[in-house]
């Protein structure tokens, strides 16, 4: 076969291990080798990965429920003040309709009694 240079990463240099075959690898295959083994134990596994989401899911959480609430106390506010607009509103309205109903009712009454008496 070959000779194939195993990594102890306690000792930072490959060893070789005889396999029984003849022949070195290529110089770039061993350094990419030695590259991709002492990356290894830097990557997160899937269980790391898996602990951060539960993490970020839960801060997550915990600020999507804190904005909802902050949500609904503004929305509950804006409710009440938007009511409190409305009835005064409809408040001017009415006094409004009701000063013209009597200014053009008034004004009816003085022309009707001015056609009788004079008509």
């Amino acid at each position: 076969m070959g000779t194939i240079h195993q990594i102890d990463p306690l000792a930072g240099a490959p060893r070789v291990v005889d396999s029984g075959g003849g022949g070195e690898p290529p110089v770039e295959l061993l350094e990419r080798l030695i590259r991709i083994e002492t990356t290894l134990p830097a990557l997160a596994t899937k269980d790391d990965l898996a602990r951060e989401i539960g993490g970020l899911r839960a801060d997550l959480n915990k600020e999507i429920g804190g904005l909802r609430a902050e949500l609904y106390k503004e929305v509950g506010g804006l409710r009440s003040e938007f009511h409190k607009e409305i009835a005064a509103q409809t408040w001017r309205f009415v006094s409004w309709v009701t000063g013209l109903f009597v200014t053009i009712g008034g004004a009816l009454v003085a022309a009707t009694y001015f056609i009788a008496k004079h008509g």
